[in-house]
């Protein structure tokens, strides 16, 4: 005996495989989808963690420099700086001019190591260099402006 509901039992479930397969295919859709962008998210993420160590770095880097700087600055004038932070507009000032009394007390020091001969060589030339200065100038006074 057969049973009057079979054909159409059949279509039901070939219907119901058919749209659970359907939904299984856009699940997957899915899922692929959000693995790639969980995994773009990731490789952004790890991006963004080397760039902030990197600042970090520098940051870190421009800390040191600048106590290193200030310690100098105090050690200069120790009974006044001991506890003051000097703004870093004026600490870079005061080191630009350290490094000037440096290159001048390098450039002494290399003049104070100079021989006679060396010494009258360079106050000729300084004088030959203050005769043609002498001389542009009153040339240019007697003609005027």
């Amino acid at each position: 005996m057969s049973n009057p509901n079979q054909p159409w039992l059949f279509h039901e479930w070939e219907a119901r495989t058919s749209a659970l397969q359907e939904k299984l295919s856009e699940t997957e859709r899915s899922f692929n989808g959000a693995v790639k962008d969980l995994a773009a998210s990731c490789l952004q993420a790890q991006l963004l963690k080397d760039e902030l160590a990197e600042i970090d770095a520098s940051l870190d880097l421009r800390w040191k420099a600048d106590m290193r700087a200030i310690k100098r600055w105090r050690a200069e004038a120790p009974e006044g700086r001991a506890l003051i932070l000097p703004d870093h507009a004026d600490l870079v000032v005061w080191l630009m001019f350290r490094v000037k009394y440096l290159e001048n007390d390098g450039m002494l020091n290399e003049l104070a190591a100079l021989g006679p001969e060396d010494l009258e060589r360079i106050r000729d030339a300084c004088q030959t260099q203050l005769d043609d200065l002498k001389d542009t100038w009153d040339d240019a006074a007697k003609t005027g402006p």
